[in-house]
């Protein structure tokens, strides 16, 4: 009996079982597959191949490759991830599993993700570019961050912050010059002569 079964050995499941651990709890991390991100030299127990299956009379049940395991636990945890990395364990049949145990499942959904955008062809020369320091809003989402201008679309760091809000209907609003008033703007460009060349503008103004 443990006082703690973690099923998962990613990232959340190992940062579970040293917290369970540092709180002087017996842990056991259970995984499916055959190595971990790392191991803890706490204590923890690891069990590797063991496939959770669901609960068999409160028990969790595993399938291994010498026939059904069961781990008797106080409490347990699920740490697998979502459904976007099938090849490392991430494959969301878990939530099969639950649903079948009548526990109400929202549905997954894509998030961290880039955006496709049917660009120009003047936008070939930018392919590739990082635009960086802007605020990227969305939604109830806001904060300075970057993004790349790729061939199919946007991605990056900031973008992908921003996603969730994005995915849910709300437009993506970029600012390119977070730390400069639209007053200070226009002031610049009153100073400049209406035939001023763009790139004289681009150098004078958006400076």
């Amino acid at each position: 009996m443990f006082d703690v079964c973690i099923i998962g050995g990613g990232p959340a499941g190992l940062m579970a079982a040293e917290t369970a651990a540092d709180n002087g709890l017996s842990v056991v991390i259970i995984d499916a597959k055959p190595t971990y991100g790392r191991k803890s030299n706490k204590g923890v127990t690891f069990y590797r191949n063991w496939k959770w299956v669901g609960w068999q009379d409160d028990v969790a049940a595993f399938e291994t490759i010498s026939g059904k395991k069961f781990v008797k636990s106080h409490t347990t945890v699920l740490a697998m991830g979502g459904a976007s990395w099938p090849h490392l364990g991430s494959d969301g049949l878990w939530a099969d599993i639950l649903k079948k145990s009548n526990v109400n499942i929202t549905n997954f959904q894509p998030s961290n993700m880039g955006f496709k955008v049917q660009w120009s062809d003047f936008m070939k020369p930018f392919f590739g570019t990082p635009i960086k320091s802007v605020r990227i809003s969305s939604g109830e989402f806001s904060a300075i961050g970057e993004f790349v201008i790729s061939k199919k679309g946007i991605e990056g760091s900031g973008i992908y912050a921003a996603s969730k809000f994005m995915r849910d209907g709300n437009n993506l609003i970029i600012d390119l010059l977070p730390d400069t008033e639209i007053e200070t703007l226009n002031k610049r460009r009153k100073l400049l002569s209406p035939k001023v060349s763009r790139s004289t503008f681009n150098r004078k103004v958006l400076r």
